[in-house]
């Protein structure tokens, strides 16, 4: 029992925090917009927020190396779940293929997959450009990422994270674990 008890605290402090998150980012969307506006040439606002984070990493490898291993996770996590996303649609359009649902409806699904699939190889296509560049280079590539501090970072990596399928989720899970007790 004791180990259940634990588990619940636990998932609780998870879902306090991932709330916290959640709302510190809807309140500080000024700053969000800040740096968007800072960070320009790219119409994706994920893309935007990921290359001014991916420019603050840069920028401060030297005093903290570490900040390279955390540029390179991100890259990695960012293609992985855009790979995710990819393959997710297409397994669902598979799924509504074989239903085979009525004209008009299935124009829009197919259409809505093709959205999704373009959106997602922008976002490959940015991220290989990135890995291609050697993070010297890259910080040249920069424009006022002197801009983005610390408290934007964090704020930035909070955002990000906010938009993930888990911490979206995690109110389900959470749900489904207490209902078991």
């Amino acid at each position: 029992m004791a180990l259940r008890v634990a588990s619940l605290d636990y998932l609780g402090t998870v879902a306090a925090r991932l709330r916290k998150d959640a709302v510190s980012c809807k309140m500080d969307r000024e700053s969000i917009d800040r740096i968007l506006k800072q960070v320009s040439g790219i119409e994706d606002e994920v893309q935007q927020l990921q290359k001014a984070l991916l420019d603050y990493l840069d920028e401060n490898t030297e005093t903290d190396p570490s900040l390279m291993f955390a540029r390179k996770f991100y890259i990695a996590q960012w293609f992985r779940d855009t790979t995710m996303e990819t393959e997710k649609a297409m397994k669902s359009q598979n799924q509504k293929d074989d239903d085979s649902s009525d004209g008009a409806q299935h124009a829009k699904e197919i259409e809505s997959t093709g959205e999704i699939m373009q959106r997602a190889e922008k976002r490959k296509r940015f991220l290989r450009s990135v890995i291609k560049t050697a993070p010297a280079q890259f910080s040249t590539l920069r424009m006022n990422s002197a801009n983005v501090d610390y408290e934007d970072a964090c704020l930035i990596v909070r955002y990000l994270a906010s938009m993930r399928p888990f911490a979206q989720s995690f109110d389900i899970y959470l749900t489904q674990v207490s209902d078991g007790i």
